[in-house]
């Protein structure tokens, strides 16, 4: 279990600290209204990505997995994927008509990307390779363009958007030897009607990221909203992170030992961030997202404690999707995203700092977690994973000394939160590497 949670993280997390780097970077040293333009690329890609994909993508992604004629079910879904984008197309002509710049034109591209299927068939690894490529190339080439044509720093993030999803799509169509385009039939979306629930589920794990920045904006400037992009970026990142973990054992996780355990890994992912930013704030900040925002450490607390809230319960969205519990999924998300925003909004009535999006976000999170422990955990699997949150965070007591002791530095922050994670992995290491259950895994052909 650690050996291919191991390769995964090792694969995309270089991508995601790359991509960290690199806004950061660009947060520092480029043009804000260009910064804010990506900002709201990245939050509108997603957007795109999240309603194309609708709960169709998780039914398709059940049938590729179960089903021997799963190419007729990728057909099926790919095609309703190009239609329904071509909507998206339509909206990019109408914000042309009123001024607005047409990135709503990517949609299609997004669409006839089939990497979902890439996991659903068992190739976890080849699917981390492109997600890297992809998280890394457009950052990439922003950062260079900052420094050799700073005036086409936008431009240059979209061009290479549009580059390597286009490569990506055919190296994935020629892989699972699967048609990379397809005509779109409008009959072909009444397949997304049957997975209203799973669409709406996908929507609300939007709005717990770089989605709450489109209602964000109403309250706040541009340049206030740079330093909750970033965060919520970075905890667009740590989510990533917890969906691989998910992914390597998506066929396994009916089974109640393999979802502690996946619970267990992000538990302590959750910690490892929360920690590094409740006791190294000035550190964790400057040396991710720049010393710019270093004085203003609230948002990003407040996002690092929403990421261990989030991550008790996380085996809860695989789980219901293999039980094919919707309904209830869906009743739970709605709820936690109407708390959400209703923060947000009633928050920005009695004061105006941009740390009542990290709030925001943590409530909806706990609201999140509570419906799902009510829903789908029994009193004994919600006192498992409380006691072990318990006891991991205990361990945060080295990284605590360390800080009261000798105050707040790089090599002190680097120093204790390494013994920290060789202290966690050496803890749990012989429960998660012992064999949950008989799993079988491709990882050698990949």
């Amino acid at each position: 279990m650690i050996k291919r949670v191991s390769l995964l993280f090792l694969i995309t997390g270089g991508g995601y600290g790359f991509s960290v780097w690199a806004f950061k970077f660009l947060a520092l040293h480029a043009d804000v209204p260009q910064l804010a333009s990506i900002a709201t690329v990245e939050s509108l890609i997603q957007l795109m990505i999240g309603v194309i994909g609708f709960g169709m993508q998780t039914e398709a992604i059940r049938n590729i997995s179960s089903f021997h004629d799963w190419q007729k079910s990728l057909d099926q879904a790919q095609q309703a994927r190009l239609t329904l984008s071509l909507l998206f197309v339509t909206g990019a002509g109408v914000s042309v008509f009123f001024g607005h710049p047409p990135y709503l034109a990517l949609a299609p591209l997004l669409a006839l990307s089939a990497d979902y299927a890439m996991y659903a068939r068992g190739y976890p690894v080849l699917g981390a390779w492109i997600a890297f490529c992809r998280t890394l190339l457009p950052p990439l080439m922003a950062v260079a363009a900052s420094i050799l044509f700073p005036n086409h720093l936008l431009s240059t993030y979209l061009l290479a958007t549009i580059v390597v999803y286009g490569a990506t799509n055919l190296f994935i169509s020629f892989f699972l030897k699967a048609r990379w385009f397809y005509l779109p039939a409008w009959n072909s979306l009444s397949i997304y009607l049957k997975t209203i629930p799973l669409g709406i589920i996908t929507l609300c794990f939007y709005f717990f990221g770089l989605g709450m920045l489109l209602f964000a904006q109403f309250f706040f400037s541009p340049e206030e909203l740079i330093p909750a992009f970033l965060v919520l970026k970075f905890y667009l990142i740590f989510k990533g992170a917890v969906r691989v973990v998910q992914q390597a054992f998506l066929p396994q996780m009916k089974a109640e030992i393999v979802c502690i355990r996946v619970d267990k890994i992000c538990v302590m992912m959750g910690l490892l961030f929360a920690g590094s930013v409740v006791l190294y704030p000035q550190t964790f900040i400057s040396l991710f997202f720049g010393e710019a925002f270093a004085h203003q450490p609230s948002i990003f607390i407040w996002v690092g404690l929403a990421s261990v809230v989030s991550s008790m319960f996380s085996s809860a969205h695989t789980r219901a999707l293999l039980e094919r519990r919707d309904v209830s999924f869906m009743k739970v998300g709605v709820a936690s995203v109407v708390v959400a925003l209703l923060t947000l909004v009633i928050l920005e009535q009695v004061r105006s700092g941009i740390e009542i999006v990290g709030v925001s976000i943590f409530m909806g999170e706990m609201a999140f977690a509570c419906g799902l422990a009510k829903c789908y955990f029994s009193s004994q699997q919600i006192i498992t994973r409380v006691s072990f949150l318990s006891l991991v965070t205990s361990v945060f007591l080295i990284p605590f000394l360390f800080r009261w002791i000798g105050g707040e530095s790089l090599l002190l922050y680097l120093l204790s939160f390494g013994l920290t994670g060789i202290i966690l992995i050496a803890f749990t290491y012989k429960e998660l590497a012992s064999p949950a259950i008989d799993i079988h895994t491709d990882l050698g052909n990949n």
